[in-house]
């Protein structure tokens, strides 16, 4: 997947804030690319041993289809959650819901 200048940069930023801290936040855009530069931050994150299973929250059910489809095509994998997924979304009320935000903080 070719990367815009922007998303190939955040991406190098990324990994290497990645070096000292465990957070990074990407700002930009509805429909900047923002779920293609993070799909791509994953598969090298993955590449590097570093992760090996992705969680992405979003708004909506529309949203996670999009990023469900988009992380699955890149990291060549199911992103459903279940047994054998590289990952799964879900949206930001489904944490509330089911008491797992609670969980999340300890990361």
């Amino acid at each position: 997947m070719k990367l815009r200048q922007w998303q190939s940069q955040c991406v190098d930023a990324a990994l290497a804030r990645y070096q000292t801290q465990s957070h990074f936040m990407c700002l930009a855009t509805p429909g900047a690319g923002k779920t293609i530069m993070a799909a791509e931050l994953a598969a090298r994150l993955i590449a590097m041993g570093k992760i090996d299973f992705v969680l992405c929250f979003s708004p909506s059910s529309e949203v996670n289809d999009s990023i469900r489809s988009t992380f699955s095509k890149r990291l060549n994998k199911r992103f459903d959650g279940l047994m054998g997924a590289i990952g799964s979304v879900y949206t930001y009320q489904f944490g509330v819901f089911q008491g797992s935000w609670h969980s999340l903080l300890k990361f």
